[in-house]
């Protein structure tokens, strides 16, 4: 796995854990293995294993509820998910990817197709 570090240092983080609450998990942090939004099951990532970190994106894949259209997230089915963190600069003057978004190649999704909103990692919901 590659990772850059910024000029500190230090590596970037996936956004800000303060602008997502309590019940969010993986913000503010280097690599998580876990990304939770809060909420229900497709708002959660778990099991991620990054191929880069550091870069312009970082790559990773993990485990997510896969919803088809027209169905309620009850009739979801677990999944692995590609998920992809971008637009690195700052977050509350912290090295950070500032944009996540996840999606499901064994569904034909890709990143441009996924029908899913890119998440603003440093803004919260």
């Amino acid at each position: 796995m590659s990772t850059t570090t910024t000029a500190s240092g230090t590596p970037p983080v996936l956004g800000l854990s303060s602008a997502w609450g309590s019940a969010a998990v993986g913000f503010g942090q280097a690599k998580p293995t876990e990304i939770f939004l809060g909420g229900d099951p497709t708002g959660l990532v778990s099991g991620i294993t990054w191929s880069s970190w550091g870069g312009s994106q970082a790559v990773g894949s993990g485990a997510s509820t896969y919803v088809a259209p027209n169905e309620s997230a009850a009739q979801g089915s677990v999944q692995t998910a590609t998920v992809v963190a971008s637009d690195l600069g700052t977050c509350g003057g912290v090295a950070a990817y500032q944009q996540v978004i996840w999606y499901f190649p064994s569904e034909g999704q890709t990143a441009a197709t996924t029908g899913n909103s890119v998440i603003d990692a440093c803004t919260g919901p």
